[in-house]
C-alpha cells in the first residue's frame, strides 16, 4: 500500500518538473557557470535573489490556473485586449532568440561528444527536425517521465563535482571587484533576465498546470509542493553550477568561449578535470540529455503560447492549427541558426534584455491577477505573500531604472 502511495505521488507531479525542464538551459548551464568563472563567487547574491524575487510572479501562474481553470492568457484577455498584445510583442521579441540559443547549446554538446564535424547549424537542423517528428507523433509523455531521471542525474553529478571541486579549488580571492561595466551590466541583465527564466514561463507553467489537469483536487493539495520542487531545485542547480565556474575556472584565470563547440569541450573539461575522462563522457551525456529535453519543451509549448494569445487576440477567427505556429517556430530558428549565427551572443542578451527590462510588468500583471477582489478566496495570497511580492516588484523596477539610468550617463 506504501509503495502504490509513493507510485501515486511521483505520478502526480508534473508541471513543476516540467517547468525544470525549460529553465534548466542556457540560463543555467551557459550564464550561471560563466558568471562563476569570470566573477568568481560575486554574482552569488544575485542569482540567489533573482531567483527569491521572482518567486510569487512564477507561483502566480501556476495558483491561476488551479484556481480558476483558466492559463493567464485567458488571464490577461479577461483584463483587456492590450494586455494580451503587449504579451504577444514580448513573447514573439524573445523565444526565436530563446529556441535557437537552447538549440545550437544542444547541438554544441552534441558535436563536442560525438565529433560529427557537420557544423552546428547542420545539427541544430537534426535535432529539430527529429524533435518535431516526436512531438507529431505524440511522444512528449515519454520525455515527462524520462526528464524526472535526467535531472536526477545531472543534479547528483553536478552535486558530487562541486564537492570534488571544493577540495581541489587553490587558495585565492573568489570575490573580486564588481563594475558595473558593460562586461559586468551584460551579466546581470542574463542573470536577473533568464534566471531561473523570463518571466513568460509562468505562462508556460499556466498551460502546463491545465492540461495536466494538476487541479488541486487531482494533486491532493499537492500543486505547490510540485511546483516548489520544481522551483527551488532549478534554484539549487544554478547554484552549483556558479559554484563549479567559480571552483574550477576562475582560479585559472580562462573565460568561457562564446562559440557553441567550444563552450561544450570547456563545460564538459571541467567534470574531466574533477572525475576523469570517465567523468566528462557522462556529465555530457547528462547535460546533452538535459538540453535536449529543454529544446524539446520549448518546442511543444511555445507554439501552444502563440496559438493561445491568436485565439485571445481574434476570437471570432478561427485559429491556425498548432502545427502552423510549430512551423513558423523553426522557420525562424532555422533563420537565426543559418544567417544570424555570427551575431547569437548579441541576439541572446537582446533576448535577456527584453525578459530584463520586461519583468517588472509581467511581474505587476501577475501581481494584479492574484490579488483582485474576486480571485478566489481559499486561493488568495496570505498578507506576507503579498509583501514578499510587493517588495520583488520594487526590486525588479530598481534594477531596470539603475540599468536605464547608466545608459543615459
Amino acid at each position: 500500500m506504501e509503495k502504490s502511495s509513493q507510485k501515486s505521488f511521483f505520478q502526480k507531479l508534473g508541471p513543476g518538473l516540467l517547468y525544470a525542464g525549460a529553465a534548466v538551459g542556457v540560463s543555467h548551464l551557459v550564464h550561471s557557470t560563466r558568471a562563476g568563472a569570470e566573477f568568481g563567487f560575486t554574482l552569488v547574491l544575485v542569482v540567489i535573489l533573482a531567483n527569491i524575487i521572482k518567486y510569487p510572479f512564477f507561483e502566480a501562474g501556476t495558483r491561476y490556473a488551479v484556481a480558476t481553470k483558466k492559463n493567464l492568457i485567458q488571464a490577461y484577455a479577461d483584463l483587456g485586449r492590450p494586455y494580451v498584445i503587449v504579451f504577444s510583442i514580448i513573447t514573439l521579441l524573445t523565444v526565436f532568440t530563446a529556441q535557437a540559443a537552447v538549440t545550437v547549446v544542444t547541438a554544441g554538446i552534441a558535436e563536442s561528444i560525438f565529433k560529427t564535424n557537420l557544423g552546428l547549424p547542420v545539427l541544430s537542423t537534426i535535432i529539430l527536425g527529429v524533435l518535431m517528428l516526436l512531438l507529431l507523433m505524440g511522444r512528449y509523455g515519454f520525455f515527462e517521465k524520462a526528464m524526472k531521471i535526467i535531472i536526477l542525474l545531472l543534479s547528483l553529478t553536478t552535486i558530487i563535482a562541486v564537492f570534488f571541486a571544493i577540495k581541489s579549488a587553490p587558495a585565492v580571492n573568489y570575490f573580486p571587484e564588481f563594475k558595473f561595466d558593460e562586461a559586468g551590466w551584460l551579466m546581470l541583465i542574463a542573470l536577473i533576465g533568464w534566471m531561473p527564466a523570463p518571466l513568460d514561463l509562468s505562462v508556460w507553467s499556466s498551460i502546463w498546470t491545465l492540461e495536466k489537469n494538476a487541479s488541486s483536487e487531482r494533486m491532493g493539495g499537492l500543486w505547490k509542493l510540485d511546483f516548489n520542487l520544481g522551483y527551488w531545485g532549478t534554484t539549487c542547480l544554478a547554484l552549483m553550477f556558479l559554484s563549479l565556474g567559480a571552483f574550477v575556472m576562475y582560479p585559472t584565470g580562462n573565460e568561457f568561449s562564446a562559440g557553441g563547440v567550444q563552450f561544450s569541450n570547456q563545460f564538459i573539461g571541467i567534470y574531466s578535470s574533477l572525475f576523469g575522462g570517465i567523468g566528462g563522457v557522462v556529465i555530457g551525456v547528462a547535460a546533452l540529455a538535459t538540453m535536449v529535453s529543454t529544446t524539446f519543451t520549448l518546442l511543444e509549448v511555445i507554439p501552444k503560447t502563440l496559438r493561445e494569445s491568436y485565439i485571445q487576440l481574434f476570437p471570432t477567427k478561427k485559429s491556425p492549427p498548432k502545427g502552423l505556429f510549430l512551423a513558423v517556430l523553426i522557420a525562424g530558428v532555422l533563420f537565426i541558426v543559418f544567417f544570424l549565427m555570427g551575431n547569437m551572443r548579441q541576439l541572446v542578451f537582446v533576448a535577456a534584455l527584453v525578459s530584463f527590462l520586461t519583468a517588472p510588468y509581467l511581474a505587476f500583471i501577475n501581481y494584479k491577477l492574484i490579488t483582485q477582489p474576486d480571485f478566489p478566496k481559499e486561493y488568495k495570497w496570505g498578507a506576507k505573500m503579498v509583501l514578499f511580492a510587493r517588495i520583488g516588484l520594487v526590486f525588479l523596477v530598481g534594477f531596470a531604472l539603475m540599468y536605464l539610468y547608466t545608459l543615459i550617463n
